[in-house]
C-alpha cells in the first residue's frame, strides 16, 4: 500500500532536529503514482467563533441526534467496506487498509468519524470519540462537554480494529502520540484549555485543562480520560512519535507554519520532550473555519486507525489522519 508521507518522516525518530517539523498539505500517492496536489477549496472567514462547549460543531451530540451512519460498536471491517466499494481503487480484502482517492478522502472520513462513539455511551467501544460530556448535575436535561484524551495498548487489539478521532473542529487541538506499542490520542477544547470562555485565568485554565490531563499530575477542572504513560513510549517501548493537530493564526496573510496558539503549543511540546525525551513533534496547522463555512468533508476532522492485521497478512499498522493528510506507522518505521 502506498499512503502520503509526512514532511521529513524519516527524521521524527531521529529527535535531534530543533527546528518544527509541519505536516503540510501534500501530494497524495494512490496505486504507486502521485496525483498532483489540489487547492483545499477554501478561504480563511474574518472571523469565527471559539471552538467549545456549549454548541460547538465538535462538542457532544447525543446519538438520537446524529444520523450520518448506523453505528458500529464492533469489528466488522469488511461489511463496513464492502458498502463503499466506490471509494475504493483496489479489489477489497478483509481487514486491510486501503488507497483512498483524493477526490473521496473526505466522504471516507466523514463516514468513519461518524461511526465512533462517545466513551460515556459505551467505554468498551473499539470505535471511540474524541467529543466527551456528561450529565450536568445542576439541570439533567443539558450535558456538560469536557476536554478528553484516551490511551491505548495495541496488545489490546489483536483482532478488534481501533479507531479514535472526532470530527467537527473549529479551533480546538488534537495530540496523537504513538509508538510500535501504544497511542495516546486527546482533544483540547479551545475554550476550555486555549481561550476560556467562563472568566477563568487563561494560564490556569491551560493547565487543569491541557498540561496536567497529559501528565497526569496536579488538578484537572474540565478535563477527562487518561494521561501518558511514558513507560508505553520510551525504553523497549519507543520509539515515539507525536503529532499535533492546531488552527493558523486569524488572519489572511498567516501560512501554515503559522499557529493562533503557539505559546501554548510550545508548551506541550516541551511537556511531551520532558516525558519522552527525545520524542519527534510535527505539527499540522489547520485553517479554523466554523462547521457553516466548511466546504471540504474532510475539514475539522482528525481519525487514528489501527490494525492488526493491515495488510491482509497479520501484519499491524496504523494511520493517522489530520484532514487530507495522512501517516503510517510502516512510512514513520514504527511498525515495522
Amino acid at each position: 500500500m502506498f499512503f502520503a508521507r509526512a514532511i521529513l518522516a524519516s527524521l521524527v525518530l531521529l529527535g535531534c532536529l530543533t527546528d518544527a517539523r509541519y505536516l503540510a498539505q501534500r501530494d497524495l500517492v494512490v496505486d504507486g503514482y502521485l496525483l498532483p496536489r489540489q487547492s483545499s477549496g477554501y478561504g480563511r472567514p474574518s472571523c469565527r467563533r471559539i471552538c467549545g462547549s456549549c454548541g460547538s460543531s465538535c462538542s457532544y451530540t447525543p446519538v438520537s441526534k446524529r444520523d450520518l451512519v448506523q453505528f458500529i460498536t464492533f469489528n466488522d471491517t469488511a461489511a463496513d467496506e464492502a458498502n463503499y466499494v466506490d471509494e475504493g481503487i483496489h479489489p477489497l480484502l478483509k481487514r486491510t487498509f486501503r488507497n483512498v482517492r483524493q477526490s473521496t478522502v473526505g466522504s471516507f472520513l466523514d463516514r468513519k468519524t461518524a461511526a465512533l462513539v462517545p466513551a460515556d455511551e459505551n467505554p468498551n467501544s473499539n470505535l471511540i470519540s474524541l467529543a466527551y460530556s456528561e450529565e450536568d448535575e445542576n439541570d439533567e436535561d443539558n450535558r456538560v462537554d469536557f476536554t478528553f484524551a484516551t490511551l491505548k495498548r495495541f496488545s489490546d487489539y489483536t483482532t478488534d480494529v481501533l479507531n479514535i478521532g472526532t470530527a467537527g473542529l473549529e479551533g480546538c487541538t488534537v495530540l496523537t502520540v504513538v509508538s510500535p506499542t501504544a497511542v495516546y490520542m486527546a482533544h483540547f477544547f479551545e475554550s476550555l484549555a486555549f481561550a476560556p470562555d467562563d472568566g477563568i485565568d487563561p494560564n490556569v485554565a491551560f493547565q487543569q485543562n491541557c498540561l496536567n490531563l497529559i501528565t497526569g499530575q496536579g488538578q484537572t477542572e474540565d478535563a477527562r480520560g487518561d494521561h501518558l504513560d511514558p513507560s508505553l513510549f520510551t525504553g523497549n517501548n519507543g520509539p515515539a512519535a507525536a503529532f499535533i493537530m492546531t488552527p493558523r493564526e486569524d488572519q489572511p496573510a498567516a501560512g501554515s507554519n503559522s499557529q493562533l496558539h503557539a505559546a501554548r503549543i510550545g508548551q506541550i511540546s516541551q511537556t511531551l520532550t520532558n516525558l519522552i525525551p527525545g520524542v519527534g513533534v510535527t505539527y499540522y496547522n489547520y485553517i479554523a473555519i466554523s462547521i457553516e463555512g466548511q466546504t471540504e468533508q474532510y475539514q475539522g476532522k482528525a481519525l487514528f486507525e489501527y490494525d492488526p492485521n493491515a495488510d491482509g497478512n497479520n501484519n499491524a499498522d496504523f494511520r493517522l489522519w489530520y484532514e487530507q493528510n495522512s501517516e503510517t506507522g510502516r512510512n514513520l518505521g514504527l511498525i515495522g
